[in-house]
């Protein structure tokens, strides 16, 4: 049973590969499907049709085995394996948006696996099939959009999201902000706002907008994402709706960097937004429902790998911790971790915080002091003077009557200065080119106009005189 006459014909063509038999289709209509081997002399058919409600599409009959080849019938150009039957095959390969698979690897992998010799055409319609079973057709995307962000906001509550269409109801641009980035930024993070666009490469096209900011420890924290046709003003000032304060500091429509008021705090560039567009470089080609859930998962995943750490107890100062990677071994009193990282780093690695988190320690406390605010105030504790000016000065007689000069400088002597050995071959050598002329030897120079005494030298056999 089948939901339609399309995925009737894709199971079809999937057996048919799988069986190496190829076919050919007798009769299809909005109620029938009859196929048949593709050689004449076989008795191999195949009947399906339409269910009485009309719903599904169901098998009739499949009349005998394939009497013409035991060894299959299809060559190396298997016209009936479609693009979507491929599709299918390498589907598992696109789950992960970063994996970059081209055309010419689906079409090396058929040729390798099936024998089947793909066109390129083919083989990029198999991969726009692959992707669309995986994360869905890019049109049908933007209808879905409203209503996850629906569910987006009431997941996660204080969430902001917009979405702004046209008079034929056709989106012009939407925006989304977690709300825990919300409240981040209003209480703790410095009112600036990076705002960038890079172009989506899916066959929507259109640009994805990001705002980021820069935390107290100087890196990126995400604020909000949109989307828009283009990266236009009116896009670019949407995104920070979503706060109540900020200063924007963003690239606008010619790519000049746009005028800010108030205070910089020292955000001079859009640097950190050019590397949140580097983050969500392998997702530009999904349609944008499917962008907007993989921003989501990973604004989630920047929550403390720490928190995911089982921690076993081995004695007052040892504990073992198993993350998702490897396991650890973290040493309080010797202040190390068996992964090293504390101890190259003097900084609590992973393993080390989700034991200061686990005993409930300060968050300082297994740092070095060399990263502490109060030695850094000491190394900075002493002034620098200033020096008085010459009139004022008060120096001892013996200071006063030293004798210090100029270094030693080395002089060269151009006129004795050895000669270039540029026209030498085997014992004959000369200071220019007319003495080679003399003694015999075949020289083509090419002197070029914006280098200064540049030639090229090709010697040959003793000329006869």
């Amino acid at each position: 049973m089948f939901k339609d006459k399309k995925t009737l014909k894709g199971a079809l063509g999937f057996n048919a590969l799988q069986t190496r038999f190829d076919y050919r289709v007798r009769r299809l209509n909005h109620t029938r499907f009859v196929a048949i081997c593709k050689k004449r002399d076989c008795q191999w058919v195949f009947r399906a049709g339409k269910s009485r409600n009309g719903t599904y599409w169901n098998v009739k009959s499949i009349d005998s085995e394939h009497t013409c080849d035991d060894n299959g019938n299809y060559n190396v150009d298997f016209h009936r394996v479609s693009s979507h039957v491929i599709g299918q095959l390498f589907a598992r390969k696109f789950v992960d948006p970063g994996r970059n698979i081209r055309p010419k690897d689906i079409m090396t992998g058929m040729k390798d696996k099936h024998g089947i010799n793909l066109t390129y055409n083919k083989a990029y319609r198999s991969k726009d099939r692959a992707l669309h079973s995986v994360f869905g057709d890019p049109w049908e995307s933007f209808k879905t959009l409203p209503a996850y962000f629906h569910m987006f906001e009431k997941s996660n509550p204080g969430t902001k999201t917009k979405i702004e269409t046209d008079r034929k109801n056709r989106f012009k641009y939407g925006f989304m902000a977690l709300g825990a980035c919300i409240e981040g930024f209003n209480t703790i993070i410095r009112p600036v706002i990076t705002v960038d666009a890079t172009y989506l490469k899916s066959k929507t096209r259109g640009v994805l907008l990001v705002a980021v900011c820069n935390d107290g420890n100087e890196m990126i924290y995400p604020l909000a994402f949109g989307f828009a046709n283009s990266e236009c003003s009116k896009s670019v000032d949407m995104v920070p709706e979503a706060t109540s304060r900020c200063d924007l500091a963003s690239r606008t429509c010619d790519d000049s960097f746009g005028s800010t008021h108030g205070k910089r705090y020292h955000m001079m560039t859009t640097n950190i937004a050019e590397s949140m567009n580097f983050c969500l470089l392998a997702i530009r080609k999904l349609p944008i429902t499917s962008i907007a859930e993989f921003i989501r998962d990973l604004l989630q995943q920047r929550v403390l790998a720490s928190q995911r750490c089982e921690i076993h107890l081995i004695d007052f100062d040892r504990f073992k911790v198993e993350d998702q990677w490897k396991e650890a071994i973290v040493d309080l009193e010797q202040r190390s971790c068996s992964c090293r990282e504390w101890d190259l780093d003097e900084l609590p690695c992973i393993h080390a915080m989700a034991v200061q988190t686990f005993k409930g320690m300060p968050i300082n406390a297994l740092c070095s002091d060399f990263f502490t605010t109060g030695w850094l105030k000491q190394a900075y504790a002493m002034a620098v003077n200033p020096v008085p000016k010459p009139e004022v000065w008060d120096i001892a007689n013996d200071i006063r009557t030293r004798v210090v000069l100029l270094w030693k400088k080395k002089v060269i002597d151009r006129k004795t200065k050895e000669k270039s050995d540029a026209f030498c071959w085997g014992e004959t050598k000369a200071t220019n080119v007319w003495e080679l002329w003399e003694k015999g030897d075949v020289v083509l120079v090419v002197v070029q106009s914006f280098l200064k005494n540049a030639c090229i030298a090709m010697g040959g056999e003793k000329a006869s005189k």
